[in-house]
């Protein structure tokens, strides 16, 4: 497992605007699916410079794959993580229908967290989501937005 600590400075976040994000696919269309081996590791997607400043604090690297992506503050006080995934569009679509989530405008469909902080989000067939845990104070909720739209940009 790979470590590394970046010191943070005071740094204002900046939420990306929805409209910059990516354009809407066609996952029935195969020039809009992809597979695994040619998408950016979730690494690449949650940078530990985007982490450190919407944390304000130093972060060190977790689990890290091409599909899991994991950084948290010390002593674990503070925790994020971005999975890929390319499951069946309608089981993972059915995860979602229900009170605990709510649409956004992310990608080509996506849901909030009603109670957890989470965002989860496809581009195509391919599945995304973001998650923040603080056992701090904070606004978990703006940090997930934040990532998130940051993550969808850059696919």
């Amino acid at each position: 497992m790979r470590r590394s600590t970046t010191t943070a400075t005071p740094t204002t976040v900046t939420a990306i605007d929805p409209s910059d994000s990516v354009a809407p696919t066609d996952p029935a269309d195969p020039a809009d699916t992809v597979t695994p081996d040619v998408l950016p590791a979730a690494c690449e997607l949650l940078l530990e410079a985007d982490v450190v400043a919407a944390f304000g604090q130093p972060v060190t690297a977790g689990p890290q794959t091409q599909d899991d992506c994991w950084w948290g503050t010390a002593n674990d006080l503070k925790n994020v993580n971005l999975i890929r995934r390319t499951d069946d569009l309608e089981t993972w679509r059915s995860g979602y229908d229900n009170d605990y989530w709510r649409t956004i405008d992310l990608g080509d469909e996506a849901y909030q967290g009603t109670v957890l902080h989470s965002i989860v989000w496809r581009v195509g067939d391919v599945q995304y989501e973001v998650n923040v845990n603080f056992s701090t104070a904070g606004d978990p909720d703006q940090i997930v937005e934040t990532l998130a739209q940051a993550a969808a940009a850059r696919l």
